[in-house]
C-alpha cells in the first residue's frame, strides 16, 4: 500500500557517521567473540594443567550455599539431589522466611537423600543432634537477620572509625553471632573435622534477598574454617548443577593463585518445552558469552552469586560487608543484590 508522500527504502546510514558507528559495533560482535573463545580455550588449558595432589579432591573441598523463598518443592528437590549426586558434603541451606508457608522447603531438605528429621527445641537457634549414615543434619531457627545488627551500627553517627576498620568489625560481629548461634546447639559441640557429610538447613524472618543471602554467606565461612576448606559455592534454590560443575571450576581456581572467584555458565532448564523457550535459551547464552567475554580476556569475571559462583573463602571474608552495605548512588533503599 502506498502512502501519500511516503516512499520506502531499505535503511541505510546517510552519513559517514553512520557507516562508523556500524562498523565499529560490527567490529566489537567479532572481538568479543574472538575473546569468548579464546576465554574458553584458557579454561580448558587450566582444568588439563591442573594435577590434585594426594588425597586431595576439590569437589570435598567445597561449601555449598544455597537460597531460597517458598521455592517449587519439586524443583528445589531436584536442586538438592544434584548436589548429592555431585558427591558434594557440606550443604548450607537458607530459607528467607519463619512462616507456615516457609516449612515446605525444611521438609523438603529433611526428606532429600533420607535425611532423617531433627528434634528442635523452641529456643532460638537450638536443636538437637541427630546422625544418619548420610551425614550429620541440623535445622537453625533465626529470630532476627543478623544483618540488621551491621545496619544499626553502620547508620551511627557518633561513629568516627575508619572504612576499612568498620568493615573488619562489622565482620568480626557477623561472624561471632553465626558462630553463637552453632555453640547454642548441641550439635555444635559434636562438630569435628573428618570426612562426615554436614547438611544446615537455617529459616529466619522474611527480610529480602540480600539478607539471606548474607546469612547463609557468613554461615558458609564458619563452616569453611571449622572443616578447613578453602572453596564456598553460592547459588538459587532453583539451580541445578551439572555433575562436573563444582570440581571444574574448584580446579580453575586452584590453579589461579590470583582468582577470587570464578562463575559458571547459566543455562534455562525449561528450553526444551517449547521452540519459543529454545530461542529464548539460545539468545541467553549468546548474551552471556559475549558479556563476560572482555571480562574474562583481563582476567576478570562476572561473579553472580545466585544463579552460581564460587569464592575463596579468604576473598569473601573482605568483600560480604562492602558488598552487603553497597547500594546505588543518591538511592539508600536499592541495593546490590548480586
Amino acid at each position: 500500500m502506498d502512502i501519500p508522500g511516503y516512499s520506502w527504502r531499505p535503511y541505510l546510514p546517510d552519513t559517514i557517521y553512520g557507516w562508523l558507528a556500524h562498523a565499529l559495533i560490527f567490529m566489537d560482535l567479532i572481538l568479543r567473540i574472538f575473546l569468548a573463545e579464546r576465554n574458553a580455550a584458557d579454561n580448558l588449558r587450566r582444568l588439563s594443567s591442573w594435577k590434585a595432589r594426594p588425597g586431595e579432591s576439590p569437589n570435598t573441598q567445597v561449601i555449598v550455599s544455597i537460597v531460597g523463598y517458598r521455592e517449587d518443592p519439586l524443583l528445589f528437590k531436584n536442586c538438592l539431589e544434584r548436589y548429592l549426586k555431585s558427591g558434594s558434603k557440606y550443604l548450607v541451606v537458607g530459607v528467607d522466611g519463619n512462616q507456615p508457608e516457609d516449612e515446605n522447603m525444611v521438609r523438603v531438605f529433611r526428606n532429600v537423600g533420607h535425611m532423617k528429621s531433627c528434634f528442635e527445641s523452641i529456643l532460638t537457634g537450638s536443636t538437637m543432634k541427630v546422625f544418619s549414615h548420610h551425614g550429620d543434619t541440623i535445622v537453625l531457627r533465626l529470630e532476627s537477620c543478623i544483618g540488621w545488627s551491621i545496619a544499626r551500627d553502620a547508620s551511627d553517627p557518633s561513629t568516627l572509625e575508619s572504612r576499612e576498620t568498620l568493615e573488619s568489625s562489622a565482620f568480626a560481629k557477623l561472624y561471632a553471632i553465626t558462630r553463637h548461634q552453632l555453640e547454642k546447639s548441641i550439635f555444635s559441640r559434636g562438630i569435628s573435622r573428618n570426612e562426615t557429610p554436614l547438611f544446615v538447613c537455617f529459616t529466619q524472618p522474611h527480610a529480602g534477598l540480600k539478607e539471606i543471602r548474607l546469612a547463609t554467606l557468613i554461615l558458609s565461612i564458619v563452616l569453611a574454617d571449622l572443616y578447613d576448606t578453602e572453596y564456598i559455592w553460592s547459588s538459587d534454590s532453583d539451580t541445578l548443577v551439572c555433575d562436573e560443575t563444582l570440581p571444574s571450576i574448584a580446579r580453575i581456581l586452584s590453579a589461579e593463585a590470583k582468582a577470587a572467584g570464578a562463575s559458571a555458565l547459566v543455562r534455562l532448564n525449561n528450553a526444551h518445552q517449547s521452540s519459543v523457550s529454545s530461542m529464548a535459551s539460545a539468545g541467553f547464552m549468546c548474551d552471556a558469552f559475549l558479556n563476560r567475554a572482555a571480562l574474562s580476556a583481563l582476567g576478570r569475571s562476572e561473579c553472580l552469586n545466585g544463579p552460581g559462583s564460587m569464592f575463596k573463602k579468604s576473598a569473601l571474608r573482605k568483600v560480604v560487608v562492602p558488598w552487603y552495605q553497597y547500594s546505588y548512588p543518591g538511592s539508600a533503599s536499592c541495593m546490590v543484590c548480586n
